[in-house]
């Protein structure tokens, strides 16, 4: 995961931004804890950009952290399950045309594009799959998730977040993975429900 530091009461923005400076340097990215969809998201480069980010994402959102900059590739991996057994979906590559993956970039087609299965050697795509799954299981989850990872320049898997309730339109990343293997929207949703069934047996 990236290094991150979280907001405390007893710190003002210039106490956080100093913190932040010596911990792990610029660029990195100030978040919301609370919102999904990138909102409350902001990239700072500059130690300005930094303080504005801090003033602003709290003020809006409450509750804040910030983490190290990722440079590379991001991905998105589904899990599953599948058969009485956590499976990861093909992964998924998300390539934007802009500076900063922000909910604009997201829900403006013209801005970013899916590809999946991803461009990516065997090697490299087992690596992500496991950062995956892993993440999955040591947090608990059951049946279903969404887990968003960037990969280093250093060839790093890198896990940004787990979405525990992933997106489910026509254009959302759990159903568009599930077709890549052949598993089409209405059973994607069967497999989905029955992972309830399957737990309550345990």
């Amino acid at each position: 995961m990236p290094k991150a530091v979280s907001w405390t009461e007893e710190e003002g923005p210039e106490a956080l931004s100093e913190l932040v400076l010596s911990r792990f340097g610029l660029p990195v990215v100030v978040k919301a804890v609370s919102h999904g969809a990138s909102l409350g998201v902001r990239p700072a480069r500059t130690r300005q950009q930094l303080h504005d980010a801090l003033r602003d994402v709290r003020r809006e959102y409450g509750e804040l952290f910030v983490e190290e900059f990722i440079n590379g590739r991001e991905f998105s991996v589904p899990i599953l399950r599948l058969d009485g057994e956590d499976v990861a979906l093909p992964v998924t590559e998300i390539v934007i045309r802009t500076e900063f993956n922000d909910f604009a970039t997201k829900y403006s087609g013209d801005l970013h594009e899916m590809t999946v299965p991803a461009r990516l050697d065997a090697a490299t795509t087992l690596a992500i799959q496991q950062a995956a799954l892993g993440t999955h299981q040591a947090l608990g989850c059951w049946g279903f998730s969404r887990v968003d990872i960037m990969l280093g320049d250093d060839g790093v898997p890198v896990v940004l977040e787990i979405n525990t309730i992933p997106g489910m339109t026509p254009h959302s990343i759990l159903p568009m993975s599930a077709a890549a293997m052949g598993l089409d929207y209405p059973r994607l949703v069967e497999r989905m429900l029955c992972s309830a069934y399957d737990r309550h047996a345990l």
